[in-house]
């Protein structure tokens, strides 16, 4: 089927990552139709004037604004309201898509009928052994299986969508810092649409390299489950003070359970710990 794709990245200040990410779009093995529509969210850096660049040198790139509203979700409506795809595929510009993904994405929402799906995201190290904060970015891993089957949403790393589906149950809140992903898929799963795990189309997501940089992550998604908390819309547990305590979950499969010294895993516990004490903190406050 000869299907027109809208592809939907926002960013915010990350040249090199939009240089990277385009690149791989670029490569996209499918056969048909694509639009790749970047949009900048009011970066302060070259990221704007790049995607202006990038859209003179590719017909098939659009650059698009979001400066009102700073929310990657604003960013993603925006995309999706000068979108003329009617399949819409998301993902972010710190992610590195797979050549057959488009392809393996649309082929499956086709098969299937779906109205929505999510794809397999894989974290990948930038050595042949992952620092300990690797590790622990890892361990916090992004389990789209786990997401779609047990909790009713995709993250929008790697997030397919029939367009009619925005029209029909309306766009992601712009209001929420994190999370929106998840209003979404629990809204149009509520409303009778269905969504599906596609473990062919995949997005790699390399690991955060450094303490801070999870820090920010840990910091952003704890502001977004206390804001759904607040509106009413969280499905999950409220914090308890047993989430304060040390426990130690490993990256993907356990990759890196055997092969971390016992210095690095009780660094990694502790590093686990403070995060856990981050997130409970922020949402009881």
């Amino acid at each position: 089927m000869n299907t027109t794709v809208s592809i939907i990245v926002p960013v915010y200040n990350n040249v090199s990552g939009i240089s990277q990410v385009v690149k791989l779009l670029l490569a996209q093995s499918y056969d048909h139709q694509l639009e790749i529509i970047i949009v900048d969210n009011g970066s302060t850096d070259g990221t704007a004037n790049l995607i202006r660049n990038l859209s003179k040198e590719h017909e098939c790139v659009r650059a698009a604004f979001e400066n009102n509203v700073q929310s990657s979700y604003a960013a993603r409506n925006q995309g999706i309201q000068e979108s003329n795809g009617a399949i819409l595929a998301f993902t972010d510009s710190d992610c590195l898509p797979d050549s057959e993904w488009i392809k393996a994405g649309t082929a499956e929402l086709e098969r299937s009928n779906a109205a929505c799906g999510g794809g397999h995201v894989e974290v990948t190290f930038g050595a042949t052994k992952p620092t300990t904060v690797e590790y622990l970015d890892a361990s916090q891993k992004l389990d789209q299986e786990r997401y779609v089957k047990n909790h009713q949403f995709a993250a929008t790393a790697n997030f397919f969508a029939r367009k009619e589906l925005f029209d029909r149950r309306g766009l992601f809140r712009p209001d929420l810092v994190s999370g929106g992903d998840y209003e979404f898929g629990r809204r149009v799963t509520k409303a009778g649409e269905s969504l599906i795990y596609i473990p062919k189309a995949i997005v790699r997501h390399p690991a955060r390299r450094t303490y801070s940089e999870v820090l920010k992550k840990s910091r952003r998604i704890a502001k977004g489950q206390k804001q759904l908390d607040g509106l009413g819309l969280a499905g999950f547990k409220r914090p308890l003070w047993r989430q304060m305590l040390p426990a130690k979950s490993w990256p993907q499969d356990g990759f890196g359970k055997e092969t971390l010294g016992r210095a690095d895993k009780l660094k990694l516990l502790a590093m686990q710990t403070g995060i856990r004490w981050l997130n409970f903190l922020i949402r009881i406050t």
